[in-house]
């Protein structure tokens, strides 16, 4: 006979919060991954072929995968429909998914969420949420469907070769940036160029994507990456970057820097570039990388040539796409390169993982 205390025990644990548990999707090692950004439906994206020939692991979709601008659900329907009948983009879907589950992943950046520079203010969030869990076939029971935003984790391979990916979500809770005076004086309304806010109540991903990603910074990992739409090391740019938040932008770093092994990928600039900076904290110091690659259909060549003070290699605003290559064992690595559509190697950069500890 069960005791009373155990009943009101079992009854208070109902009321509990319940996180998820994180399982890997797969014991299988990945030790390449693939990520790009920016394409724009409808028009060729050769980029694919290339990019299944270099035979990846996974697939990360770092944002803007689709062009919507509208708050017309209908259309937004449409453009992923017009992404889903590419017939490279069908071909590296089926080599992907022939590999195994969690093959695939994605988040979104301003245009896919809805429309340009958008955050938590879009009318249309729930629903382009909606189109995009459905799009990229996120199974309806998954943890990712039970919380607001699209941000998630997935781990890969056994204790010692475990990769982590974490896909933030700087859209949904976003609030908003502060316009600089340029912006100002030219009478617009909204939109950029931006300048860093003081207000430190302000929020790149909002209290409850907060709490969760510092609960994935405490699951056992040897190599994390952390995917965000938006570049997050850069803080020359006028732009949408973390460095419009500068409390939010310093404590994200805090979280990488503290964790020793997180690379950062992001899209949205329409080039590619690597980022490097060294970040100090409590006496501490350890460098962090930003790996930009955008886009795969789209570039702009002026933004390659405004100044980064982070920047490491030489930006390239060709249609391009991200490779890392994993090295597991006594001292691992990884070697991050940047390809065009026709296979060259545009940026190159091997960084070891004990390089990455705080000292």
């Amino acid at each position: 006979m069960r005791s009373p205390y155990l009943t009101a025990l079992l009854l208070a644990s109902c009321s509990l919060p319940v996180f998820e548990q994180p399982v890997p999707v797969s014991e299988a090692v990945v030790q390449r991954v693939a990520f790009g950004s920016c394409v724009l439906q409808g028009q060729p994206q050769p980029i694919w072929s290339a990019i299944a020939d270099t035979d990846p692991d996974v697939f990360i979709f770092a944002g803007d995968n689709i062009y919507a601008d509208t708050w017309d659900v209908s259309i937004i329907e449409r453009k992923y429909r017009q992404l889903g009948a590419e017939p490279g983009y069908q071909a590296l879907r089926s080599h992907l998914l022939a590999k195994g589950p969690g093959r695939l992943l994605a988040t979104w950046d301003d245009h896919d969420y809805g429309e340009n520079d958008a955050y938590r203010t879009y009318p249309k969030k729930r629903e382009s949420r909606r189109l995009f869990l459905d799009f990229f076939e996120e199974p309806e029971n998954s943890a990712r469907r039970q919380h607001d935003g699209i941000y998630d984790a997935v781990l890969y391979g056994p204790p010692g070769r475990r990769l982590q990916v974490i896909l933030l979500d700087t859209r949904y809770f976003r609030d908003a940036f502060d316009q600089s005076e340029e912006a100002l004086k030219a009478g617009k309304k909204s939109g950029g160029p931006y300048a860093p806010t003081s207000d430190t109540k302000r929020t790149m991903l909002g209290r409850e994507q907060w709490a969760w990603l510092e609960r994935q910074f405490e699951q056992p990992a040897d190599l994390r990456l952390l995917v965000s739409s938006v570049p997050l090391v850069p803080d020359d740019y006028t732009t949408e970057i973390w460095a419009m938040m500068p409390h939010e932008r310093n404590r994200i770093l805090g979280l990488v820097a503290r964790s020793g092994n997180t690379i950062i990928l992001s899209g949205d600039r329409h080039y590619t570039e690597m980022s490097r900076m060294q970040h100090s904290q409590d006496g501490l110091t350890a460098p962090i990388y930003d790996f930009t690659s955008s886009g795969l259909n789209r570039i702009w060549e002026g933004g390659a040539k405004q100044t980064n003070r982070w920047r490491i290699e030489a930006s390239h605003a060709v249609h391009n796409f991200g490779m890392l290559s994993v090295e597991y064992g006594e001292d691992p690595a990884v070697t991050v390169e940047a390809l065009d559509e026709s296979g060259k190697t545009l940026i190159r950069h091997r960084i070891r993982l004990a390089d990455l500890k705080q000292r």
